[in-house]
């Protein structure tokens, strides 16, 4: 575990406020569809997390505000999916909704089991609990963590699709 990923999973769990003191915010005029509103004001949110030096950006809304949340829920994502950590709790079994703001907590410890049994599925649902099929389904939810899964999965071993059926 590296100094910047002591504090990982406070971070997950920080508020919008708490994490915000962390980032240096930059704002941009968005590009797309919009129209006058758009192209006038800086709506688009930049945010870079000092501790980690992560930078995520969101232009997807009108607003600003809307922009902001959108990014500290990118920000909290890229944290879970950068961050390792050597000796975090195990994840809850059954996992929180996709949706649901303790998502990316789970996500960041899952994959602390999985990376710390050289990205081994079906050991990893051994370990926390679940069968590697329902383990597999709960990772589908989330494209980004299933890609980042499949990107990075050990040499020589199965492809996630041959573990579907399992």
């Amino acid at each position: 575990m590296t100094k910047q990923n002591e504090h990982r999973d406070q971070y997950l769990c920080a508020n919008a406020t708490t994490l915000l003191e962390k980032c240096k915010q930059t704002f941009y005029i968005g590009s797309g569809k919009g129209g006058q509103h758009r192209n006038k004001t800086e709506s688009g949110v930049r945010l870079r997390h000092e501790p980690t030096q992560i930078t995520v950006t969101d232009c997807s809304g009108r607003y600003r505000e809307e922009n902001r949340l959108h990014a500290i829920k990118k920000l909290k994502k890229a944290i879970a999916l950068a961050c390792r950590e050597d000796s975090a709790p195990l994840p809850q079994c059954p996992p929180p909704s996709v949706n649901h703001e303790t998502w990316p907590l789970w996500c960041a410890r899952l994959l602390d089991v999985w990376s710390a049994h050289n990205s081994n599925i079906p050991e990893t649902a051994r370990i926390i609990g679940c069968s590697t099929g329902q383990l597999l389904r709960w990772v589908q939810r989330d494209p980004q963590l299933y890609q980042f899964i499949k990107q990075h999965n050990a040499p020589g071993s199965a492809p996630l699709e041959t573990h579907e059926g399992a």
